[in-house]
């Protein structure tokens, strides 16, 4: 039985069939991406700050440009990148000065 949202009315017993075939973007949150905001964390602490700086720059454009493609909205990638950027930040206080040193 198809939803009579997805029907309209044409005159006399005739229905024409209406869908609406757009996509959505889902994706896995960097942020959940454990793996990732660990070997984040670890090579910004690793790395002298102009490089890692640098790297860090490259890292959150290879993350934006293919969801900024695919049709994701600007809002929420930028969004999710804040959330990425609050997860590296919070994995910090697990190290103890030392890259693999953790509490």
């Amino acid at each position: 039985m198809i939803p009579a949202k997805y029907l309209t009315r044409m005159g006399g017993n005739q229905m024409q069939l209406e869908l609406d075939l757009a996509a959505r973007v889902i994706h896995f949150p960097f942020s959940r991406r454990r793996d990732l905001v660990r070997d984040t964390a670890e090579m910004i602490l690793r790395e002298e700050e102009d490089e890692a700086v640098r790297q860090w720059d490259a890292l959150i454009r290879s993350l934006t440009f293919p969801l900024l493609i695919a049709g994701v909205p600007h809002e929420e990638v930028r969004a999710e990148m804040h959330r990425f950027h609050d997860a590296v930040q919070a994995e910090f206080s697990r190290y103890d000065g030392n890259v693999g040193g953790i509490k």
